[in-house]
């Protein structure tokens, strides 16, 4: 399900932490993620309305989009996939259950078309599970600055 998602997205208060380059644990990966996968589907017109809110919150952690906001949090722009969204076009979102629920002002989420979440599926669990494949591929896990959001005066 998870694979299918064209955007996913986090709020910046996740119990996420900074891991420092160098030998990483199992330890440090597996507290810095917690459970609660969902998958939603929204209208387009929907997921703008999402935008807007991580737009007002000065940005939020996102995949699969490219958002223009100003510093005032107002969305001027927003891409999935570096395309428009649509307003009546079903888009997937993988988020966690906290944000589903319409938390954190994200109350978009609460007009999804569908919600999934496959049963005992963690975000952490899905998370360790890339960090046992890449590391069985002899693979570095690496991170880097995207651009997802961009803040314009």
């Amino acid at each position: 399900m998870f694979r299918n998602g064209q955007t996913a997205f986090v709020n910046s208060n996740t119990n996420f932490v900074l891991v420092n380059q160098g030998r990483g644990t199992v330890q440090v990966a597996f507290n810095t993620v917690y459970p609660g996968p969902n998958g939603v589907t929204l209208k387009g017109v929907y997921l703008k309305q999402l935008f807007e809110s991580i737009a007002a919150r000065g940005g939020e952690g996102v995949s699969g989009v490219n958002l223009r906001i100003t510093k005032s949090g107002k969305l001027l722009g927003a891409t999935v996939a570096g395309k428009p969204v649509v307003d009546d076009k079903l888009y997937t979102v993988a988020t966690i259950d906290y944000l589903a629920d319409g938390n954190s002002d994200m109350t978009a989420l609460i007009q999804a078309e569908k919600r999934d979440c496959p049963p005992g599926a963690t975000l952490r669990g899905l998370f360790m599970d890339y960090v046992e494949q890449q590391t069985a591929a002899g693979k570095k896990i690496t991170s880097r600055m995207e651009g997802r959001i961009t803040v314009e005066d």
